[in-house]
């Protein structure tokens, strides 16, 4: 029942209904009888259509307006105010019936809609491309690839006509090899020498001399013609270079396969850059050397040089890492997430330069000037004792020792709490600057571990510190899964024996430097693997060199560092951290609660997941593990069935196209077709028997791989 009524300005009289209510005209209220029960949430309806129903418009002294009434308060009391509500005309309508226009048609308060205002000047609009799109792969055309072919070749004939040459003078070996390969693709430059500075991290496939020579390589290119950095970056920022720079120097810094590197000085606040472009048509070769690439390891997968399934995983990680380095907005946004996540850990020793994001694009990347000596002057100045580049060390007051476990603290953090780590940290892309302060200049190679891989890497190295050699080859195991059909018991025994021979010359404290490093468990660890033909996740490869090269800068910096004592000494800063966000996240629960509402539900689904777990558990140790060997084993015998099968077939087809060429060549000679010749012509033919010897040599080699998988039973 309502209580109160609303109060109209000026009450209407009531007229009987076959209801005990009525909305009238415009300016009528809402009667209601005092004795009906009405439930709350019809009569909040009814007030709300007498609200809406009340706003009958009237004159008003002021043109152009019309006053309306509409009704304010709260649902016990409603009152009503008269307001000014701008209108407009409103255009000439159907006629309708006299009594539904004095009932429901008339004019309604609108607003006036603006028109978009044109440009001032519209003939110095220049209109800029959407930043946001989806990058696509560059089309090649055939020409290009057949170039691209051509100088491919060039350097196969190249490497192998040098290792001929050391075979016949009985001078080949292992290190010459590399030192072959690596000057062939030096030799051809461009392209091919940042691809086999990508190849340097396959680590499980190439001997370590190989990637060690091809990680030596230096991309060093010409610089392409000033015009044309000009021109890219006025077409990606939209803007002539004249708004952007005050200054801009024609001679590049830097430039490599991929980037040029000019200084210029920005005209909004005067600040000294470095602007990095991209080599116009870089994307293009490096898309027509990848696709002749594919095509060079699919061939050597069909004659057998290779085992089957490789060409492809490689093909798609190599391709993967060079197009993340030809994004420069990609490494910006590392480089921004770095430096963001250092103040965050209020480490105030590593950080990144300023970006201008205003001139961020795929192409160009416009950084701050930073100030202080190159890693590699540094070095330089420590290796070679050059006293004026000592003194200014001094002057910047630079510790060697301090720099080498800055460099070691830097890269356990960005790989155990930081989302990405640099997979190819150098002494040219990292600035000391005063008190030891390190800066990075490049994110372009970066990786990064998903959650259980970091859980996994943090177990190993847990570990390590204990001496546990068990617990290090079964986390080496688990970071290798997926695996193939392998005997994973003989695999983790191998893993381990080899740990085991590593950890007894770590702690040797009178033995090299590079063989006190984890880095060596690794390669020791890769060397199994490739004798199983186990290839090493990417993830695994990119931590393995980032921790060779960061271990190598320190111990040039400092030859006496004990890296076991700088991963504790991390180890205990993380803890430290850890335990303190751990405190301010318990005092805030316990001022705003201790458990959430979201959270209560979390609690139901993790008690249904922990009794599925034990489910799960109950039967997995139920099964025998032997088990597991006898479908491996069947389905190799059954591949080797079908390939003797393949084999038949094939040579059967091959027999037909030879019999019905000398059937075919019996009708142009004008002899009568005769199949007894034929197949004496075919049996004695020296052509058909090298094409079965052939196909019968790839088959075979196809089964020696399937079969060559060990089983517990092989062994």
């Amino acid at each position: 029942m309502l209580k109160n009524q609303i109060k109209p300005d000026k009450p209407a009289a009531m007229a009987p209904s076959a209801v005990d209510h009525f909305i009238g005209d415009t300016h009528s209220a809402v009667p209601t009888r005092k004795n009906a029960r009405i439930p709350k949430r019809v009569r909040r309806a009814i007030a709300d259509s007498a609200n809406r129903q009340s706003l009958a418009p009237q004159k008003s002294p002021n043109s152009g307006q019309k006053r309306s009434r509409i009704a304010v308060g709260d649902w016990s009391d409603r009152q009503v105010a008269s307001v000014l509500i701008p209108t407009v005309p409103v255009t000439q309508a159907e006629p309708v019936s006299p009594r539904l226009r004095q009932d429901v048609v008339g004019p309604m308060p609108r607003r006036l809609l603006r028109k978009p205002a044109a440009p001032e000047k519209p003939e110095t609009y220049r209109a800029v491309s959407a930043r946001l799109k989806v990058t696509s792969v560059p089309s090649v055309s055939r020409a290009m690839l057949i170039g691209r072919l051509w100088v491919w070749i060039n350097v196969i004939v190249y490497f192998v006509g040098q290792v001929l040459r050391d075979v016949f003078s009985r001078r080949d070996s292992e290190a010459r090899r590399a030192v072959h390969f690596r000057r062939s693709l030096e030799r051809a430059g461009g392209t091919l020498v940042k691809i086999g500075q990508q190849m340097s991290l396959r680590l499980d496939i190439l001997p370590v001399s190989y990637c060690e020579q091809l990680a030596m390589m230096r991309d060093k290119l010409p610089p392409f013609p000033t015009a044309d950095a000009v021109q890219v970056i006025e077409r990606t920022t939209g803007r002539r270079i004249q708004e952007i720079f005050s200054t801009f120097d024609p001679v590049a810094v830097d430039s490599s396969s991929v980037w040029c590197v000019y200084q210029a000085v920005l005209r909004e606040n005067g600040e000294r850059v470095a602007v990095k472009v991209r080599r116009p048509g870089c994307h293009i070769l490096f898309e027509a050397d990848l696709r002749i690439l594919s095509l060079l390891t699919h061939w050597a997968e069909a004659l057998t040089l290779i085992s089957p399934g490789f060409a492809e995983d490689f093909y798609h990680e190599l391709r993967q890492t060079l197009t993340d380095e030809l994004d420069f907005k990609r490494g910006a946004r590392y480089e921004e997430l770095f430096s963001r996540r250092a103040r965050k850990a209020k480490k105030r020793f590593f950080t990144t330069r300023h970006i201008y994001y205003d001139y961020l694009s795929e192409e160009v990347l416009i950084r701050q000037f930073a100030t202080g000596m190159w890693l590699w002057e540094v070095l330089a100045s420590l290796e070679n004792e050059d006293e004026e580049g000592m003194a200014y060390m001094q002057t910047l007051n630079l510790d060697p020792k301090k720099l080498a476990k800055r460099l070691l603290f830097i890269h356990h953090w960005s790989l155990f709490e930081h989302l990405t780590f640099n997979t190819a940290p150098s002494a040219s892309n990292i600035i000391v600057g005063a008190n030891n302060q390190l800066i990075f200049v490049d994110f372009g190679a970066n990786s990064f571990l998903r959650s259980a891989r970091r859980t996994l890497f943090q177990r190993f190295y847990a570990c390590l510190g204990r001496e546990d050699v068990w617990g290090m080859a079964q986390a080496t195991v688990a970071l290798l899964e997926p695996l193939p059909a392998r005997d994973i018991n003989m695999l983790a025994k191998e893993i381990e024996l080899t740990y085991y021979e590593q950890l007894l010359a770590m702690t040797n404290k009178q033995g090299c430097w590079y063989e006190r490093t984890s880095v060596a468990m690794w390669l020791a660890a890769f060397k199994v693997m490739k004798r199983y033909r186990i290839p090493a996740p990417m993830d695994v490869l990119m931590f393995v060199r980032a921790m060779l090269l960061y271990d190598t800068l320190a111990a040039r910096l400092w030859p006496k560092i004990d890296y076991q004592q700088a991963l504790r000494t991390y180890t205990r800063d993380a803890e430290k951290r850890q335990r303190q966000k751990g405190m301010r996240a318990l005092r805030r629960r316990l001022r705003r609660g201790l458990f959430k509402e979201s959270e209560i539900g979390s609690l139901e689904t993790i008690a249904s997941a922990g009794q599925d777990l034990l489910f799960r558990l109950e039967r997995l140790l139920n099964v025998p593990y032997d088990f597991a060997v006898i479908p491996l084993t069947i389905e190799k015998w059954v591949h080797t069935l079908m390939a003797i099968i393949q084999f038949i077939i094939r040579g059967v087809i091959i027999s037909g196209i030879f019999a019905g060429g000398f059937i075919v060549a019996q009708l142009i000679n004008g002899q009568p077709a005769d199949i007894q010749m034929a197949l004496q012509q075919l049996t004695s033919s020296a052509a058909y028997w090298i094409i079965i010897c052939l196909l019968a040599l790839v088959h075979v080699r196809i089964i020696l791989f399937r079969l060559g998988d060990k089983t517990r039973k092989d062994m």
